[in-house]
């Protein structure tokens, strides 16, 4: 009996090998192969897909979070810069009101001068008034002599009366806020009382803008009648007879200086010399 049965197995194993269906590299047998294998690597491939998915799903998580982040530090750090920007603009609030109050006291001081000298800048010559009838070295003729820096308007510089020169710099004067500058060199002012110690008389010179501690504050001409003469004084009311003039009768690089008021006026007794007043605007030579 067991001879039978492996003679019959032995029989049935030839018989499936000789059949091309059985065989192992039969066609049939690699088609299902390949089915098989096609449907492992669509699996291969879907889990990868899978993986791919929730990885770029992971760095979309991770981009938002830290997008989120940035934008919340980003919003953070606009706070601060507001909350700066707010204590900057409230300092900076301070401090103007601040300068506000102190330009107030200013102008407080300001509307008193408003009516002996000029408050708005003007850029002009300053000529020594002439009128008919005047004896100036006794000639009749009318003379034009003009306020000049002695050299080139530097600081200690004293200034001189010229001919008159309209496009001369040097006798070019800026007339601001009581203040009388040369305008070659703006930094400096003309000042008075700095020749003769305690005493306000004397030379004028050209000295750096400090009108608190020198005496560069004048009264000028009226800024409502700019073209009529005027006598060029100190803006302090004890000071008031004090004129700005030159020495006697005009002569060419004579320096300015203050001196008696009443004295400038009247030079020569019984003769019309006047030397105590002024006129600002254009001028070019005798006439």
């Amino acid at each position: 009996m067991l001879v039978l049965s492996k003679v019959l197995y032995s029989s049935a194993s030839t018989l499936l090998g000789e059949d091309e269906r059985f065989r192992e590299t039969s066609p049939l047998e690699n088609k299902f192969r390949l089915i098989k294998d096609d449907k492992k690597n669509h699996m291969d491939d879907k889990l990868i897909d899978d993986e791919d998915n929730k990885d770029k799903i992971d760095d979309d998580k991770k981009k938002n979070k830290n997008k989120n982040k940035n934008k919340n530090k980003n919003k953070n750090k606009n706070k601060n810069k507001n909350k700066n920007k707010n204590k900057n603009k409230n300092k900076n609030k301070d401090e103007d009101k601040a300068v506000d109050e102190d330009n107030d006291k200013d102008d407080q001081n300001v509307r008193k001068r408003s009516d002996v000298c000029n408050l708005d800048l003007k850029i002009a010559q300053l000529k020594m008034h002439w009128e008919k009838g005047m004896l100036w070295q006794e000639l009749p003729e009318e003379k034009a002599w003009c306020a000049q820096c002695e050299k080139d308007c530097a600081a200690g510089e004293r200034v001189q009366i010229l001919k008159c020169d309209e496009d001369e710099i040097r006798q070019k004067w800026i007339f601001s806020r009581c203040s009388v500058r040369p305008r070659r060199n703006q930094k400096l002012c003309l000042t008075a009382g700095v020749t003769r110690g305690n005493d306000d008389k004397g030379l004028v010179e050209l000295h750096p803008c400090e009108p608190n501690k020198k005496i560069q504050y004048f009264e000028t001409f009226n800024p409502k009648a700019v073209s009529k003469k005027f006598q060029f004084k100190f803006f302090k009311p004890s000071q008031s007879d004090l004129c700005l003039t030159q020495e006697h009768h005009p002569w060419p690089e004579e320096l300015l200086r203050f001196t008696d008021c009443k004295r400038a006026k009247d030079n020569d007794p019984f003769v019309s010399d006047d030397t105590s007043h002024w006129v600002v605007g254009k001028f070019d030579g005798h006439p």
